[in-house]
């Protein structure tokens, strides 16, 4: 489905570059990509509109992650906090 990057990037979708070639011609593809979201939708405790909301303050895992190792404080529940740290640590 053809979605404009606005609006795919207002539902927390973020845009992924696919490589390919058509014959000779090399060719560029964005696609949007929510594994961000269902990866947090996945883990016991966080539902769909937390994960939404940890992809509205962290739009990439790496952000995250970089967070969870360096000790820092989350800006989320200390109940869904604790959950992400179990998941990544």
């Amino acid at each position: 489905m053809d979605l404009p990057k606005d609006v795919g990037l207002s539902y927390n979708l973020q845009a992924v570059a696919l490589k390919s070639k058509i014959g000779k011609i090399k060719v560029e593809t964005k696609i949007l990509d929510d594994s961000f979201q269902k990866e947090l939708e996945d883990i016991n405790g966080i539902g769909k509109y937390t994960a939404e909301d940890i992809v509205s303050i962290y739009k990439k895992k790496e952000e995250l992650l970089k967070n969870i190792k360096g000790k820092k404080s989350l800006p989320l529940r200390n109940d869904i906090e604790k959950k992400l740290r179990e998941h990544y640590e």
